[in-house]
């Protein structure tokens, strides 16, 4: 079952005349019901979600053609809780398992150049905007007041292809894919048409949103690439989520993450002119983070608008129990130093590529007194001399071992290695020195 959409109109795809239709489309019928439906010349048609509608009882394959999509007059459809131009059916039972593929050009980026000239593939264009507290996406799925909808656990969703421009300030996100059984996402470019760089206003939407609800069978995707909004990226409850790689400039919070029991794999995340590298937003009910990229590759081409400021942060440390970052580190340009910050509920550990850790020595605390590694990298302090009868290590995660014990206060010369957030503890009546230095 495969249903083609064409760019070009009403007129059944033959008037050779970018939408001149009330939305975007056609190729399929108003209310289409059956494959290969198609509407007489100049029958109004909602064009995608006419196919996707179409494709709601038996599942299929929808193809777009490459051109660009402008949605005009398309309603907004709401879930009670994000607004949607287009949206996936809302599937009645879990009887039937639903195959829903939305393919568009995989061999293009498409996109609009800052003089809006079109530069090929796939691009489907919001001229929409929100009131300031709303929040919508261009595609989405429903959920209902903020709850899912239990039905749309039996959707697997393949989608590739797609280049996403909403308007800059509108309120209105790329893609909110939350929840779904299954996604398989192939290359999704999301932006707004901002010819500012860096933006200096920010679309206070999500570029792109992606939550998998009851533990998904498969949830991948190759590249997601995200330009000027307030969230770039945004991982609710990110569940056995796999991504090969995430680009993501001029956003606020680059890659934000929701609490979940299991956690997310990047192979590759770029992030440039972002406040907030990676963020965590833990959830009340103390379910962790766990999130593991194999490369961060960070930087910072300006010094103004919206300069890299935090690697990682965490939004609420009261919240969500013990989260975990690792991962390497690379700086490209001319990067300012990036800042951290640890707590006892977060441990980061980055491993740094093509440039030298810096640490700096603290100060040896009173006897008795711990001492944390602050950093995100693994440490060696290396405790020379002093009256100690005891050296012990205790980890972020709560055990505690005894490295050194003497009866009689003694001269030390040894090393202690600390990970990230474990802390030392000495006891001594007279006070050694150390040196902290990268593992």
């Amino acid at each position: 079952n495969v249903i083609t959409v064409s760019s070009r109109g009403i007129s059944n795809g033959l008037s050779k005349v970018y939408n001149d239709g009330a939305d975007f489309g056609p190729d399929t019928m108003l209310n289409a019901t059956l494959p290969n439906q198609y509407g007489p010349p100049y029958t109004q048609t909602s064009g995608i979600q006419e196919a996707i509608n179409c494709v709601s009882s038996t599942g299929g394959v929808i193809m777009l053609q490459d051109g660009i999509y402008d949605i005009t007059n398309a309603p907004f459809q709401t879930d009670g809780n994000y607004f949607y131009q287009i949206m996936l059916p809302q599937i009645p039972s879990n009887s039937t398992q639903l195959n829903i593929a939305i393919i568009g050009n995989p061999s293009s980026r498409g996109g609009l150049t800052g003089t809006g000239a079109f530069t090929g593939g796939v691009t489907i264009r919001s001229l929409a905007s929100l009131p300031s507290g709303e929040q919508g996406f261009i595609f989405g799925v429903p959920e209902t007041s903020g709850v899912p909808l239990a039905p749309l656990n039996n959707i697997n969703l393949a989608i590739d292809g797609i280049h996403f421009q909403t308007q800059t300030g509108g309120n209105l996100g790329g893609m909110g894919l939350f929840p779904l059984w299954s996604a398989v996402i192939g290359h999704i470019y999301i932006d707004t048409n901002t010819t500012v760089f860096p933006p200096t206003t920010l679309n206070s939407g999500t570029g792109f949103m992606w939550g998998i609800g009851s533990n998904s069978n498969v949830s991948y995707a190759e590249e997601i690439s995200v330009y000027g909004y307030q969230i770039g990226v945004y991982l609710n409850s990110a569940s056995h989520q796999q991504i090969n790689k995430i680009n993501v400039n001029s956003a606020y919070y680059g890659l934000q993450l929701l609490g979940s029991p299991y956690g997310a794999h990047i192979n590759q995340y770029d992030t440039q002119n972002c406040a907030y590298g990676i963020y965590f937003q833990p959830t009340i009910g103390g379910s962790p983070i766990v999130l593991v990229i194999d490369l961060i590759s960070m930087g910072d081409e300006v010094t103004s608008g919206y300069p890299f400021d935090y690697i990682a942060t965490i939004y609420d440390t009261s919240k969500g129990g013990l989260h975990y970052l690792k991962g390497n580190i690379q700086y490209v340009e001319n990067t300012v130093t990036p800042n951290f910050i640890l707590t006892q509920y977060s441990k980061i550990e980055l491993t740094p590529i093509g440039y030298k850790a810096t640490v700096s020595t603290p100060s040896v605390p009173a006897s008795g007194t711990a001492q944390q590694n602050q950093n995100p990298y693994v440490v060696e302090a290396y405790i020379s001399g002093g009256a100690v009868t005891q050296i012990t290590r205790r980890t972020l995660e709560g055990a505690t071992y005894t490295v050194y014990s003497n009866s009689t206060a003694s001269a030390v010369n040894m090393p202690v290695r600390l990970d990230p957030g474990d802390s030392i503890t000495i006891t001594y009546t007279t006070a050694p020195t150390w040196t902290w230095v990268p593992a």
